[in-house]
């Protein structure tokens, strides 16, 4: 589900994904939403729920990227689940102009 919210220059773009899975044939979901704001170039996401796989040993990451030349990451986890991105987690990450 999308939506835009407000008038220029203080949009807001809101995606809510609901039981998204996650890759590669894992069983687990999350409800997450994700903001992109116009006003100042940031962005939110909020984890309404966060249910891992049983088992989890993919590698996780939680993180913004452009288009493949710089990205930063909040979480990393390799072979194991994420230990602060849970329900009901809230990120605001800003973007330098």
């Amino acid at each position: 589900c999308t939506a835009t919210i407000g008038a220029a220059p203080s949009r807001r773009f809101i995606y809510e994904g609901v039981d998204e899975g996650y890759c590669c044939a894992v069983t687990g979901n999350f409800t997450f939403e994700a903001i992109l704001n116009e006003a100042d170039s940031s962005m939110d996401f909020i984890y309404q729920t966060v249910n891992f796989p049983t088992g989890d040993t993919h590698n996780n990451v939680v993180g913004v990227q452009n288009s493949g030349t710089f990205g930063t990451n909040y979480e990393y986890a390799n072979g194991a689940r994420l230990s602060t991105v849970v329900t009901g987690t809230r990120l605001h990450v800003a973007i330098a102009p």
